[in-house]
């Protein structure tokens, strides 16, 4: 399992000071703000949806995939439950290809692009993490993730490594529960983890065949 590798100094003082800026919501004053926050549309947006007393061990059902010991997959277990959660507050004009509930401890993966090209997150459980994209100084391919499923084979996939000193910050976010987050996922990223001794958990719809903005204007928010 690839490990988070050691940056270079003036790499982590530049992510120290982003995160004193997203936590005290300087940016939201920065004369480029405009211009910035287009930017992030690109890699991801916030959106307005809100489920109401989620009970995730109704939810969370068995081992789907992982990759190493910090990223585990699992399947949706009462789907009826899952089903009347949702179904009053968000419409999928594009079916996702798979809904499962991830968990991650530490801080997960090293910068890295998934499988699948989006995925929305919605947040059970945060830490005070600070989700990362960035951008390659120098084009290189990254290293392939070994994905472990469920029955105890390895395979490899598209999801791919990279490494943080080939790399450059493009914009960050830091979830708070509760909270949903359409990500572009086929970008480089990766989580900070803040508080390590709190897990975190979200439900994931992700679409393989279909790009980022397709998938943003395909989903309607209801929350009746």
């Amino acid at each position: 399992m690839p490990t988070v590798p050691i940056a270079t100094t003036r790499t982590f003082i530049w992510f120290y000071i982003r995160c004193i800026i997203f936590k005290n919501r300087l940016h939201l004053f920065a004369p480029g703000q405009r211009i910035y926050k287009y930017r992030m549309k690109d890699y991801f947006v916030k959106l307005d949806l809100h489920l109401e007393n989620v009970d995730l061990d109704r939810i969370k059902g068995k081992y789907f995939e992982g990759y190493g010991t910090t990223f585990k997959n699992y399947l949706i277990k009462d789907k009826d439950y899952f089903d009347s959660l949702i179904k009053e507050k968000i419409k999928f004009n594009i079916e996702p290809s798979l809904v499962l509930i991830t968990e991650i401890t530490g801080d997960g993966i090293a910068p890295h692009v998934d499988q699948h090209t989006v995925a929305l997150n919605y947040y059970l459980e945060v830490n005070k993490s600070i989700t990362t994209f960035w951008d390659q100084k120098i084009d290189t391919e990254g290293n392939t993730i070994p994905q472990h499923y469920r029955d105890g084979k390895l395979y490899k996939n598209d999801a791919k490594v990279y490494e943080i000193k080939d790399l450059k910050m493009a914009c960050s976010f830091s979830a708070k529960k509760g909270e949903c987050f359409l990500l572009n996922v086929r970008k480089i990223h990766n989580v900070f983890k803040l508080e390590q001794d709190v897990n975190r958990y979200a439900i994931r719809w992700g679409w393989q065949d279909y790009d980022y903005h397709t998938i943003l204007n395909s989903i309607e928010l209801i929350n009746k």
